[in-house]
């Protein structure tokens, strides 16, 4: 879930932060305990990529009412697992669902309203779905909350209120959280400007395996930002980011800045950093 945060060797002035849809946990998911009978019968059947049947395991006790049936139903339609995707059943359902109180139809109904897909464009419902669900722990509602304020996208730009919400989610591990912590206390955004505490969080984000993070490590090593300047270390981390990018575009960044190096290194410390980037694993 997840996501955009590319700076290269350079310094950038302005923090640039991950759209809000790339943050998205649309999965098929059952929270709290085992729940018997049909959901699980969907849940089974789900797992093997049988969406046709997951489907009419969930189609009845959502028409009941439940939420968690609700859910995953619009999950579903969002995706286009086992019916053709529509984004207005999709919304209508995590509406529904919604309503009752549950976060991740909470925090997939706000983007539906962020971007108008399904419904009318609105960001105030947006803000007022992102909120319910941040309000109730929800990580990523948490990041997508923030994200808005500090884009200034539908509300007032606010960077302490991003860094708050940013906060609440990296403090619970999530690392879109972390690495938007990490830009918020690069830039001085809302907080007091502090290289070390950004260095910080990009590098609790980079350890779960955040190719953006990795980006961001690798560019303070290379400009010596909360940390001595240490271009293995850089070599090593942009290494990282180039493999585990999803965009064309930012695995290129990031061997653009890798190789920018090389001028400036030996051999071995050439081999050594290849090394170590092939010996990395997430924590």
């Amino acid at each position: 879930m997840s996501h955009l945060l590319q700076f290269g060797v350079k310094k950038e002035p302005k923090m640039r932060i991950r759209p809000v849809l790339g943050l998205l946990a649309v999965m098929f998911a059952f929270c709290g305990p085992a729940w018997a009978g049909p959901i699980e019968d969907a849940a089974v059947a789900y797992a093997r990529g049988d969406y046709q049947s997951a489907r009419q395991f969930l189609a009845p006790l959502a028409n009941q009412g439940n939420a968690l049936a609700q859910y995953n139903l619009a999950v579903l339609f969002d995706k286009g697992d086992g019916v053709q995707r529509d984004d207005g059943e999709a919304a209508k359902w995590y509406g529904r669902a919604a309503v009752q109180g549950n976060a991740n139809a909470q925090n997939n109904l706000a983007a539906k309203y962020l971007e108008g897909k399904g419904v009318a464009q609105d960001s105030t419902q947006a803000m007022t779905w992102f909120r319910r669900a941040a309000d109730q722990g929800h990580t990523d509602a948490q990041v997508n909350l923030g994200t808005l304020y500090a884009t200034g996208k539908g509300v007032k730009q606010d960077y302490a209120e991003a860094a708050r919400l940013f906060r609440l989610a990296a403090d619970k591990g999530n690392p879109a959280a972390q690495n938007n912590l990490g830009d918020i206390y690069r830039n001085g955004q809302g907080v007091a400007k502090d290289p070390a505490q950004a260095m910080k969080f990009y590098r609790l984000a980079a350890d779960q395996g955040s190719a953006a993070a990795q980006q961001n490590v690798g560019a303070m090593y290379a400009n010596g930002e909360g940390v001595p300047v240490d271009r293995m270390q850089a070599h090593k981390w942009f290494s990282l980011a180039a493999a585990r990018a999803s965009e064309t575009g930012k695995r290129d960044a990031a061997t653009k800045s890798r190789d920018a190096l090389l001028a400036k290194m030996t051999m071995s410390e050439v081999a050594e950093a290849e090394k170590q980037a092939r010996e990395w694993r997430p924590r």
